[in-house]
């Protein structure tokens, strides 16, 4: 088709972006697509690569798929991607891709739809949604963990105060005073998960200590015999950190969270040391989380916080026993920690391990009534 032919056939349609990309290099554009991405036309036809037009994440996907069209091994394809208009502004993207004879050459076609609001309305719609889940969640879970609890608390009554008799009697016994420690530790254990049920019921602002927040989860970790047994660990406590007003369960859950991946980021690692530590300084809690997993890469930590997007394979992908994500996690954090003003940060390297930090100010946290 030549030219002139296709420029009339569809300069008239003004719901979808048309381009045809030749040599790499967009050919063709109509007028809509250039008022998608804020180009003038003069600006991208025969000087525009294709790539620069592709978020850094998407572009050897949609390259990829490039090839294969134009090496014959498909007809067409659908797919999105997140695009960069003129001023480097992400665009969520849908296109319908084929191969088309352009001035008398093979090119591609592609007819392109701006989905930035639908995407983001999707989204939203299903964070609240994953929100009002999990807070029922977190609620039945609480509610079940206190009754087990409960129900534990009579029989280690038994043991301990039984072993404490037996001690009287045989009182250079070694073994009694293992039982004892252990039945006291597992006393601690079921109070500690009784706090952590009853406070994160509490959807309402209150005192909370980080530290003894970071401690707990950190307890109750050991259940993961991964942690407990293969993972080297370094925790370090500043003892002048102080208390803040906030709503107990957005902290417990987004330091969960995050020691969590930290966790299944070292999954096949030859070394798996974590080190947590916090610091009081300038008005600021610091949170530190480090690692030595597999690291994140730049492409990667540009969308680390975006709903849904995760490095790792949904349960459907798994292929062993790697841990999965649903891409929730971070989103997560980042939606219950942005009301308190936090900050954070990402160290990360590549085959080294990464560093979250979570940076938390003081004086805008304490004595508030209410989170908005």
């Amino acid at each position: 088709m030549q030219d002139t032919a296709f420029r009339n056939m569809i300069e008239r349609q003004s719901l979808f972006g048309v381009c045809i990309i030749q040599d790499g290099i967009f050919r063709y554009t109509n007028q809509k697509f250039c008022d998608m991405f804020s180009y003038r036309q003069e600006d991208i036809v025969g000087k525009l690569k294709m790539e620069e037009l592709i978020g850094l994440v998407d572009r050897k996907m949609v390259s990829n798929k490039h090839e294969k069209l134009l090496a014959g091994e498909m007809d067409h394809t659908e797919f999105g991607f997140t695009a960069l208009d003129s001023k480097h502004r992400e665009v969520e993207v849908e296109v319908w891709c084929g191969t088309i004879e352009f001035n008398g050459r093979k090119a591609v076609q592609g007819v392109i739809s701006d989905v930035t609001e639908r995407k983001a309305f999707y989204l939203k719609e299903k964070s609240y949604e994953f929100k009002m889940m999990n807070e029922q969640k977190l609620s039945s879970i609480g509610q079940l963990a206190t009754g087990i609890a409960h129900n534990l608390n009579t029989p280690i009554s038994v043991i301990l105060s039984n072993a404490e008799l037996l001690q009287i009697k045989y009182a250079n016994s070694p073994e009694l005073d293992k039982i004892i420690r252990q039945v006291e530790r597992m006393g601690e254990i079921i109070n500690g998960l009784l706090i952590k049920s009853k406070q994160e019921q509490i959807q309402t602002p209150q005192a909370i200590n980080l530290n003894e927040i970071m401690k707990n989860e950190l307890e109750f970790l050991n259940a993961n015999l991964e942690f407990k047994h293969n993972v080297e660990k370094k925790f370090r406590y500043d003892e002048n950190v102080p208390e803040i007003e906030a709503i107990y369960s957005d902290f417990s859950q987004s330091i969960m969270n995050i020691l969590q991946n930290a966790i299944d980021a070292m999954y096949d690692r030859p070394v798996k040391k974590m080190e947590v530590w916090t610091e009081y300084k300038d008005d600021m809690i610091i949170i530190n989380i480090k690692d030595t997993g597999v690291g994140i890469t730049p492409e990667a930590r540009m969308k680390l916080f975006d709903p849904f997007y995760s490095t790792k394979p949904t349960p459907m992908e798994r292929q062993g026993d790697e841990p999965t994500g649903t891409g929730l996690g971070l989103s997560t954090v980042y939606n219950l920690l942005i009301p308190y003003g936090v900050r954070i940060d990402i160290d990360s390297e590549v085959g080294v391990g990464s560093t979250f930090r979570l940076i938390i100010p003081v004086s805008r946290n304490q004595d508030r009534p209410q989170i908005t």
